[in-house]
């Protein structure tokens, strides 16, 4: 799928859930005290400012891999940026990245990879290592997912292809790091061609990989009988344990060509060493996790993005978004205040004290309220607090960006709205 196809999807999604309504952003606070002062607060992120930083080496691209390294920003892979003024863009997936090291304020380029070209690919930090599996390798008219990866060394700039993979071929992989293991689970597959269900491709199978063993081993099936077919999953990493919420959908014949899609969901936990997964009681009726961004803070599970119509479901548009916090112990739920960047954030980071969320695409207004690319908020999620954050510079941020937390200040690097050249951006306080 051409980038240009992708990007207008991704458009047309914020406009649905968001453009016929008149949305007030409400910074609401509980009443409980401020967040510890430092970089990663919420208090310091507000009253920080964006400066540019060199763009490096790489062409303007989508949907790369990008990784926080401990000491620099790295970027491998993605699809390339048509500047065509009329599509369809001809466009092909990238194998080549860099890394930029804040201090210095370098770049430096990454030497070839023994990998096909690829977007979406998914990566995760070791320590010393970065890992790449899957991803999809893919022109203006054509994709293929794929099942290889490989490691590299930033110290030593080599690559080494990892051993093979138990995992069928996909895209879109949640990858963690555990401190020991790295995690690959989910993604978008082949598409399904049962005809009855209304959406193709998910997987929410798994398995581990270990870099100094260099062996994989499949995670336990996930207790997944009766609940229908797989819509979607997202995973997080408490430091012990292994959090997953899935979504599927049932479809039931309402006569004549007509379906009913029903939707269902499910919580589970798995502790490496155990051969079967421990189910979680079901969220309230109104917790939704489909399509949600699930990030563990401060011993709380945080999802953002999360959506209860999906498949062959007609839905009216969302009037308010919130984030739904989950707490393992006592296994309680609480909601965020609302805030339209909840429907659905593009960009979401942790800073290991509060989310910073950027809007990419979505361009709304309504009487004194406007909500447009490059609109950015922070969430608190133990003072439960939304307040904006300072609007990335306008005419810098395009359909597919960037963003890591270096422990003091956020990166950005991405192409730019107009798709001509990219940008380097860096929130921070000094």
């Amino acid at each position: 799928m051409g980038v240009f196809v992708k990007s207008l999807a991704r458009y047309v999604l914020g406009l649905s859930a968001l453009a016929f309504l008149g949305l007030v952003l409400l910074s609401c606070t509980a009443n409980i005290p401020a967040a510890t002062v430092g970089p990663s607060s919420a208090s310091a992120l507000v009253a920080a400012k964006w400066s540019t930083i060199p763009v490096g080496p790489l062409s303007a691209r989508s949907d790369q891999s990008t990784l926080w390294t401990g000491s620099d920003m790295l970027i491998w892979g993605g699809q390339s940026v048509s500047t065509q003024v009329e599509c369809p863009c001809e466009t092909h997936s990238l194998n080549d990245g860099s890394f930029y090291d804040p201090k210095s304020s370098r770049w430096t380029t990454m030497s070839p990879s023994p990998l096909s070209a690829r977007e979406d690919a998914a990566s995760v930090w070791t320590g010393h290592l970065a890992l790449f599996w899957g991803g999809v390798t893919a022109s203006t008219y054509s994709s293929s997912p794929l099942s290889n990866g490989a490691s590299y060394n930033p110290s030593t700039n080599r690559w080494e292809l990892l051993p093979k993979s138990p995992l069928s071929p996909r895209s879109g992989v949640t990858a963690l790091w555990t401190g020991t293991v790295a995690i690959f689970i989910g993604g978008q597959g082949p598409p399904n061609t049962n005809p009855q269900s209304t959406f193709t491709g998910t997987e929410i199978d798994g398995a581990t990989y270990n870099p100094t063993t260099r062996t994989w081993i499949r995670l336990p099936p996930l207790p997944t009988k009766g609940l229908g077919t797989p819509y979607s999953i997202t995973a997080a990493w408490t430091g012990q344990e292994l959090i997953t919420w899935s979504s599927f959908e049932t479809t039931t014949p309402t006569g004549g060509n007509g379906v009913q899609t029903r939707s269902r969901e499910l919580g589970a936990e798995w502790t490496p060493g155990q051969s079967s997964w421990r189910r979680l009681p079901s969220p309230p009726a109104s917790v939704f996790t489909a399509n949600a961004t699930s990030t563990w803070l401060n011993g709380r599970d945080v999802l953002t993005g999360g959506t209860g119509c999906f498949g062959g479901m007609s839905c009216a548009a969302s009037i308010t978004g919130i984030a739904e916090i989950f707490n393992p112990v006592g296994n309680t739920w609480q909601s965020s205040p609302s805030a339209p960047i909840f429907i659905r954030p593009d960009l979401v980071e942790s800073t290991g004290a509060s989310l910073v969320l950027i809007n990419e695409n979505s361009e709304i207004g309504g009487p004194g309220f406007s909500f447009n690319p490059g609109d950015g908020f922070v969430f608190d999620p133990t003072a439960n607090k939304v307040t904006a954050l300072p609007p990335v510079p306008a005419g810098t941020i395009g359909p597919s960006s960037s963003m890591v937390w270096t422990g003091h200040s956020l990166l950005m690097w991405g192409a730019t709205g107009d798709s001509t050249k990219t940008f380097g951006l860096q929130l921070s306080g000094k």
